[in-house]
């Protein structure tokens, strides 16, 4: 993930908020067969959705949902 640094989570921020149709939580797919499904912890995470709404760049300091997201996604330099 673009800006993923472990040591720095004051950076944390999401470009698109994680849709949370499932009962605030979400899952993810991988390349090897395997799923893991988390429930939103961090309210930011699962902003209330008005007309209005754009959640582009969001910032989201210390964000645990961020990081899970972060630690189960590639990177790059």
């Amino acid at each position: 993930m673009a800006g993923f640094d472990p040591y720095d989570p004051g950076r944390h921020f999401l470009t698109d908020v994680p849709a949370s149709y499932h009962n605030g939580s979400g899952s993810l797919n991988f390349a090897d067969g395997h799923s893991e499904t988390h429930r939103w912890v961090d309210s930011r995470t699962k902003p209330p959705m008005t007309a209005q709404f754009t959640a582009q760049h969001l910032k989201t300091p210390n964000n645990v949902d961020v990081r899970w997201l972060q630690e189960r996604s590639t990177g790059f330099k």
